[in-house]
């Protein structure tokens, strides 16, 4: 009898160490390899999703160079069970951070040191955050998470996640390069 119990505990270790764990919290302000995609930790991304992300590559540019709407950027779209994430950077904002604010009231001001404005808020069953960098507003970051789970959803984490990224966003700091070797959502 003690050997089965013994045996059947050892399998339960097994498959337990074989599953895809979320990083536990709390999001850092700064950021940390492994990078899914140019300049986007993947880290944060999945403690916010509350699930292991993996690269949607049909849905993401990872040169900084996307013209998928016309103008430059960069997109990285991740894939969980149950879930996705979705991280945008845009040198020439679409919508400025005065109509984001005016058409969202339930807004979260995220504060920074750096010079901008931004802030993020729950909307269909995720959260979205928006960052606009400098004094012309004009760069612009976007990261959408959609968690598996009910609310209440992790908002200042979310702001922290923004404030990883601002070094190269928003500044002169090189863009971290995408981490070779990840799984992709082809890789099922």
């Amino acid at each position: 009898m003690m050997r089965r119990v013994v045996v059947g505990l050892c399998g339960v270790l097994v498959l337990a160490g074989c599953a895809q764990s979320v990083p536990p919290g709390p999001v850092r302000t700064a950021a940390a390899s492994p990078y899914a995609c140019a300049g986007v930790p993947l880290e944060g991304l999945e403690t916010l999703a509350r699930m292991p992300l993996k690269v949607a590559p049909a849905h993401s540019s990872d040169d900084w160079a996307n013209s998928q709407w016309g103008r430059s950027g960069l997109l990285c779209d991740l894939e969980g069970s149950g879930g996705y994430a979705s991280v945008y950077f845009s040198p020439d904002a679409s919508v400025n951070s005065q109509d984001f604010f005016a058409l969202n009231p339930g807004v979260h001001r995220i504060e920074s040191d750096q010079p901008g404005v931004g802030g993020w808020l729950e909307s269909d069953g995720g959260l979205v955050a928006r960052w606009w960098c400098g004094p012309e507003l004009r760069r612009a970051t976007i990261v959408r998470v959609y968690p598996t789970g009910e609310p209440p959803f992790d908002g200042d984490g979310l702001a922290r996640y923004m404030i990883s990224l601002m070094p190269w966003a928003c500044g002169d700091t090189p863009v971290p390069p995408a981490t070779d070797g990840l799984p992709t959502s082809d890789e099922r």
